[in-house]
């Protein structure tokens, strides 16, 4: 009789063991069906996220070589300019004709340091919008990371679960079918 309460204890226990992964992988399946895609458009609209603030990064990259290369030049002419006031200050020219281009020249070179000084602000602000950028998209990367391990991770504990079930199942099939037979087999 002991041998027989063994027996219907271990089926009991298996039972129970089968009925909650049962129940746990319903569970996980009505996550999944929930919104079964909603994993993957999440991380697909990251994924699209990251593409274009990596885009975004590189058009600011783009202008700020742009911005750079319109600096030299401007700074190129001004020196141009600085070089033909040398050469127009030895000259002998009237006294009105030197004092008014010398208002001119200074008054060009005047505008000219004042663009050069808005576009080197200009630079430095793009330059910290690109650097902020680039640091948010580490960050979402990293971000977009964590999400596709542990994404991976549960789809492995649903598929370890379904596992579990199909083998306890089989071996209730056995145990129905051939009847209960321990692993150390009949004394």
């Amino acid at each position: 009789e002991s041998d027989d309460d063994d027996d219907s204890s271990i089926v009991k226990s298996m039972k129970l063991k089968i009925g909650r992964l049962e129940k746990e992988l319903e569970e996980a399946k009505a996550a999944l069906d929930d919104n079964p895609d909603d994993g993957k458009l999440r991380l697909f609209d990251k994924n699209e996220q990251l593409k274009l603030m990596a885009e975004s990064a590189n058009k600011k990259d783009l202008e700020i070589e742009r911005l750079k290369t319109r600096i030299r030049t401007q700074e190129a002419e001004l020196e141009s300019l600085r070089e033909e006031d040398l050469t127009f200050g030895s000259r002998d020219n009237k006294a009105d004709e030197d004092n008014a281009h010398f208002e001119m020249t200074a008054a060009a070179n005047e505008s000219l340091k004042t663009l050069n000084t808005e576009l080197s602000k200009q630079l430095d602000l793009y330059l910290k919008e690109a650097h902020n950028a680039k640091k948010k998209l580490k960050e979402e990367r990293k971000r977009a990371d964590l999400e596709i391990k542990a994404f991976s991770v549960a789809l492995k504990g649903v598929d370890d679960l379904r596992g579990a079930a199909e083998q306890m199942s089989r071996e209730l099939h056995f145990i129905k079918k051939n009847g209960y037979v321990p692993p150390g087999g009949l004394t």
